[in-house]
């Protein structure tokens, strides 16, 4: 797998996957997948799916899972962390 971000693009080989506009995921149609706020990953009706902390990434319910270097997307280096993980989230591989 080769996803890259470019100017808000989340593609895979070159195939749109989806966009990330401010802190809005959103899939190649345009659909909202999830936001992010303080820290916190929602889904589009609000529900909390998980939180990013101090470089580390939990579950809704507390649970570490691991740290934001394990779902980095290669071009998302300077995005914020909780954006970083709820992009891969949503867009590569749920894991929550």
């Amino acid at each position: 797998m080769s996803v890259k971000f470019q100017n808000g693009d989340i593609r895979d080989n070159g195939q749109l996957l989806g966009k990330l506009n401010g802190d809005v995921i959103r899939n190649a149609t345009g659909t909202t997948l999830g936001r992010t706020r303080n820290d916190e990953i929602r889904s589009p009706v609000g529900a909390l799916v998980g939180k990013v902390r101090n470089g580390s990434v939990y579950t809704a319910n507390g649970s570490r899972i691991g740290s934001v270097n394990d779902y980095m997307i290669d071009g998302m280096q300077h995005e914020k962390d909780v954006n970083i993980v709820a992009a891969y989230h949503f867009l590569v591989k749920k894991f929550f």
